[in-house]
């Protein structure tokens, strides 16, 4: 429960990361992370996502998120 409060800041960080041209991320990393970042995304829940994207993220952000989200409810 604790953790919680900082799931968003860690997700942030991952969408900033894929989102910055200097970072390389290979496809096979993304995969291995998934995981664990769907289960971030568990804890996060939808109404705090949303409050990420608004305060947080840039369109380019958004973008990768709302991909990413999409990912995640498909599993």
């Amino acid at each position: 429960k604790t953790f919680a409060k900082h799931v968003g800041h860690v997700l942030l960080a991952y969408i900033d990361s894929m989102n910055d041209p200097l970072c390389i991320l290979t496809p096979e990393i993304r995969r291995e992370l998934e995981p664990g970042l769907f289960s971030l995304c568990e804890m996060l829940g939808e109404h705090n996502r949303e409050a990420l994207m608004v305060s947080a993220l840039d369109s380019g952000g958004m973008t990768l998120m709302k991909s990413f989200w999409r990912e995640y409810e498909k599993q």
